[in-house]
């Protein structure tokens, strides 16, 4: 019934929202500040190895294995994955869970809008200016969807062979292996 139909499409939209919000608001995984200038020398004193590996020098703070320094942020991330421009922060080890879920909804959301565009495709005539209005959505969700379904994707995949998006991107510079070795 449509009525139903209704209710449900904005249960959905609702629990979009929610999961957006989930993931905007969710710390990435900022680390603390070392900004205690006698602990950084101490640290210098005891052989602690400063480098940029292990070391940033912008937010002074050190950095734990396979974080990264994010400039939007003005902080270093914990296993830092990517800038995320819909949620217009980082994604972290505090938020990819919740990104992942909502790359999931979205792709949900595209099938639905889709599915139903289609539905009300068929009683139109072929050529009507609401039939092309459907056609043009059904193709804006297919091509959006196609491409969350890729980011989707590769972050499950990703996850399953343990590294984040900026490794992956950026083995040329860091081999994973040699990331891990400088790390310890």
């Amino acid at each position: 019934s449509p009525v139903l139909r209704r209710h449900l499409t904005y249960l959905l939209a609702t629990v979009y929202m929610l999961g957006l919000s989930a993931a905007m608001k969710r710390d990435p995984g900022r680390l603390g500040l070392d900004t205690d200038r006698a602990m950084i020398l101490k640290m210098v004193e005891d052989g602690w190895d400063l480098s940029p590996h292990t070391y940033c020098f912008k937010c002074m703070a050190r950095r734990p294995y396979r974080s990264k320094h994010s400039y939007n942020d003005g902080r270093c991330i914990a296993r830092f994955d990517h800038f995320c421009l819909w949620f217009d922060q980082a994604v972290g080890a505090g938020n990819q869970v919740h990104f992942l879920f909502f790359l999931g909804h979205v792709i949900f959301m595209q099938i639905l809008g889709s599915l139903t565009a289609e539905m009300h495709m068929t009683d139109l005539d072929i050529g009507s200016p609401r039939w092309l209005c459907f056609g043009y959505l059904i193709l804006l969700n297919s091509s959006m969807g196609l491409f969350v379904m890729y980011l989707f994707l590769t972050t499950v995949y990703n996850a399953g062979c343990n590294i984040t998006v900026n490794e992956q991107r950026n083995w040329h510079r860091r081999p994973y292996s040699e990331y891990c070795r400088r790390s310890k």
